[in-house]
């Protein structure tokens, strides 16, 4: 078993989660990011994996 992990802009989520569902891959886990660069995202209790 393998794990993608992957950042899709808003307006492309819907074409990319039809193009998994059509190669077999029926779930998906989705959460909303903030901030990019040098914001660094909202940091509530985030764990950063290297």
């Amino acid at each position: 078993m393998k794990m993608v992990r992957a950042i899709i802009r808003p307006e492309k989520e819907p074409e990319v989660t039809d193009a998994l569902a059509d190669a077999g891959f029926f779930s998906l886990t989705k959460m909303d990011v903030y901030g990019r660069g040098k914001q660094r995202g909202l940091d509530v209790g985030t764990i950063y994996s290297l």
